[in-house]
């Protein structure tokens, strides 16, 4: 198609304009595109600081939140390690150590000793234990029994040394071990139930009685029946009988100088006394782990309830 001149003349400002606007767009183009790229990043880095603050606020609640998971993320790291509990248990073997220093007596010192560890394990370690934080589930008996065996391990460095202070054979020695360990066992199988139901202050009286129930109970009827408390003066009738509840007497039998131990009859003995304490700490075992079981089971099946689910439906 022929164009005129004055059609040229109109035509050629038009495409130098077009031209000029062209460049325009694509300067404006790039310039976007580097907005872009840098509102890009920005967001990124503020949904990574979101999701960062929304999982520090998450730590934050479960730290602080009481919960049937636990009081907090440190209770919940304490109460899977046994670390700071074998810390507690040697320094308190330690400071009974030093307190017995000042005995004369070889044999009253050594039986303080041993007394002092049972009321250690039998005492303060379900005092450590039952404070924390810990889930109604099985896995709080696997750290029960990792709390027994290290305590026993290291009950281990104060028994047999003890022996050479305190004279006792070998057989004495291996009697008084198991007779401590299976009261303890029977402790751990009373603080796992404890966990597990919930029941704590309920448990901790029961590892009170354990020791000291049956001594008091000796102590209190004596006594009564001696008269002193009536001012009567001398005593009327005794109460005494061996202890089975108790290991506080099994304790001082197998805890005396080789003058006074008689070493017939001890086989028996410990078959009469610790033999039926290895078999209740079983059983207590055996009702925290189906406790234990059923626990996770309804969990799994029933889930708890969380209102904050349905408040945006």
């Amino acid at each position: 198609m022929d164009v005129t001149d004055d059609q040229a003349n109109t035509i050629e400002p038009l495409k130098k304009g077009e031209i000029s606007e062209i460049g325009d767009a694509c300067d404006a183009r790039d310039a976007m595109g580097i907005g872009e790229a840098t509102v890009t990043a920005g967001g990124v880095t503020g949904a990574r600081t979101e999701t960062s603050t929304e999982t520090s606020t998450e730590a934050r609640a479960g730290a602080s939140g009481g919960g049937g998971g636990g009081r907090g993320v440190m209770q919940q790291m304490r109460m899977q390690s046994p670390r700071l509990l074998i810390l507690l248990w040697c320094l308190w073997l330690l400071g009974s150590w030093g307190v017995t220093l000042g005995i004369e007596s070889l044999v009253l010192a050594t039986r303080l000793m041993v007394y002092a560890c049972a009321f250690g394990l039998m005492l303060l370690w379900p005092v450590f234990r039952l404070s924390q934080a810990g889930r109604a589930e099985h896995a709080v008996l696997r750290v029960v029994s990792l709390d027994w065996l290290c305590l026993i391990l290291v009950l281990q460095t104060v028994i047999w040394p003890l022996r050479l202070s305190g004279e006792w054979g070998v057989m004495q020695t291996v009697y008084l071990n198991l007779a401590l360990a299976s009261w303890v066992w029977l402790i751990a199988g009373i603080i796992g139930l404890g966990l597990i139901t919930g029941k704590r202050t309920l448990a901790m009286w029961a590892c009170v009685f354990l020791l000291l129930g049956e001594p008091a109970l000796l102590g209190v009827l004596n006594v009564v029946g001696s008269g002193e408390w009536a001012g009567a003066g001398a005593g009327t009738w005794t109460w005494s009988w061996t202890m089975r509840i108790s290991p506080i007497g099994a304790l001082w039998e197998w805890t005396k100088p080789p003058l006074l131990y008689q070493v017939a009859g001890q086989a028996e003995a410990w078959l009469v006394t610790v033999v039926p304490v290895w078999l209740a700490g079983g059983l207590v075992w055996l009702s925290a782990w189906g406790l234990g079981k059923k626990a996770e089971h309804a969990k799994v099946f029933n889930p708890p309830h969380n209102p904050s689910t349905n408040k945006h439906e």
